[in-house]
């Protein structure tokens, strides 16, 4: 793990691999050891960086709920990219980490070559109820501990396709759940998700983008699924993915099948880059 200091705190990052970067940004239910089977198959012909967010140790855990807003991520994601020289990049961003990735876009897109986002947007679709149950939660991290967060996910019906299909990969992420801080999840959940728009209010914002933009998604994500589609068909250059008997984990549950439709669409981008650039 390398360390770079960022907006007053310190990120913990990996960067491994050679080649045009490719920056990944993980979910709210895991850190960058959810991203492992991406990062160890694309480091063979990308410069792979991943990094836990401010909230996830070993990166700075702040103690003020107001530290975790989503523009915050954004911005650490932004510091980080400054940090490492990067001016252009691919992105991938999962769940949380989709949200992430497509507002840095947004407010720099120049920076991002190409970007594929992976089952963001829950508290799109029925929010109120959304919201309860997530103000809910926030309090049971901060009464109870990572103990509340793994038996919200032990109950999570998007999340059951993990544990039927691979049951070591599901105590593995269960593990690493209760390694996580229970200050960083619930100010992470009471704001940077609580306070996040829902993506269908990012409609114009959206309809800007001009880069490549891939939407995976997961035919079992209920919670995600609408906003998914909804990306896919509100950008100019959208295409959408629906893995099938699939829910919200599609790195860990489908790693080499989201890994193929990842690197075909890179290369997809790439070339098209250089044929452009050949004109």
């Amino acid at each position: 793990m390398r360390y770079a200091s960022v907006n007053g705190i310190e990120l913990g990052y990996r960067d491994c691999g050679s080649g045009f970067p490719l920056v990944f940004c993980h979910e709210y239910a895991g850190d960058l050891r959810s991203l492992e089977r991406q990062i160890g198959y694309f480091s063979r012909r990308y410069r792979c960086i991943a990094f836990n967010y401010r909230g996830y140790p070993p990166s700075t855990v702040p103690d003020d709920i107001d530290a975790y807003g989503s523009d915050d991520l954004v911005a650490d994601l932004a510091g980080l990219l400054d940090h490492l020289g990067i001016t252009e990049t691919h992105l991938v961003g999962v769940a949380t980490g989709g949200g992430v990735a497509l507002n840095f876009a947004i407010g720099r897109p120049e920076a991002v070559r190409g970007l594929a986002v992976v089952g963001p947007g829950a508290g799109s679709v029925g929010r109120p109820a959304w919201l309860a149950g997530a103000q809910a939660l926030a309090d049971a991290i901060r009464r109870d501990g990572m103990a509340a967060l793994v038996d919200n996910m032990e109950n999570a019906p998007q999340r059951q396709a993990l544990r039927s299909k691979d049951p070591i990969a599901w105590e593995t992420f269960i593990a690493q759940i209760r390694e996580m801080s229970p200050v960083g999840c619930a100010n992470m959940m009471a704001n940077a998700l609580m306070r996040r728009p829902p993506l269908f209010e990012l409609e114009s914002e959206l309809k800007r983008l001009r880069m490549p933009v891939l939407v995976a998604v997961g035919d079992q994500d209920a919670p995600a699924f609408d906003a998914c589609v909804f990306v896919s068909r509100t950008v100019a250059d959208g295409a959408l993915a629906v893995l099938p008997n699939c829910g919200h984990m599609l790195p860990l549950e489908e790693p080499a099948l989201l890994n193929t439709i990842l690197g075909e669409f890179f290369a997809g981008v790439d070339a098209r880059r250089s044929n452009d650039g050949n004109r």
